[in-house]
């Protein structure tokens, strides 16, 4: 529960308790989700979870995301 945060301690105990409630339901469905669309990418799909890359500036990462995202469009859309 997040009792140090003002906002949700002067809600009260029941909306506390209600709020926590809720938070880890949302938690649970994205992870939920998430593991849903992994198990869908590896049906069609060769997955690798583990990308390491040694980019030294924010320009150099920019441009390789970049490039692997224009090379994901080209195979979508077949290009």
């Amino acid at each position: 529960m997040k009792i140090h945060n003002v906002f949700i301690a002067a809600l009260g105990p029941e909306i506390q308790y209600y709020t926590a409630l809720v938070r880890s339901l949302y938690s649970s469905l994205g992870n939920m989700l998430e593991k849903m669309a992994i198990n869908i990418a590896e049906l069609f799909y060769e997955i690798h979870r583990h990308y390491n890359i040694a980019l030294r500036s924010y320009q150099e990462k920019s441009n390789h995301i970049l490039n692997a995202l224009e090379s994901i469009k080209k195979i979508y859309l077949g290009e």
